[in-house]
């Protein structure tokens, strides 16, 4: 999977308590499976508010899948993610440092080390 970045990223966030229940408005799945989720685009603060119909191959999620214990929090910023940058194809590459951006709003470089 080419986003692997954002993956990465937002696993280190899940990491940090409630990081990633912050990020959604909703507390609990609702009927029309409509999610807002809170990131940074541009730098600036964004609400967007995504589907829970997700691209398949072969019966499964084409892309990110639910965690292990059946959380559908990282299929869902993936999608936010997709919908910022267009579409899923658009995301087939890019720097941890885009994802930290667009995650958290703070600011981000990286470093490449010749090691």
């Amino acid at each position: 999977m080419g986003d692997n970045y954002l993956l990465t990223v937002a696993a280190a966030l899940a990491e940090r308590g409630d990081y990633i229940p912050k990020m959604f408005h909703q507390s609990k799945y609702n009927d029309e499976g409509i999610f807002t989720i809170k990131a940074y685009v541009k730098g600036r603060h964004e609400d967007i508010t995504v589907d829970d119909l997700f691209p398949v191959y072969s019966h499964n999620s084409a892309f990110a899948k639910p965690t292990t214990d059946g959380g559908w929090w990282l299929p869902l910023i993936e999608k936010a993610f997709a919908k910022v940058h267009v579409n899923y194809e658009m995301i087939s590459s890019g720097t941890h440092a885009e994802a930290a951006r667009f995650l958290t709003g703070a600011p981000a470089v990286e470093y490449i080390s010749n090691v």
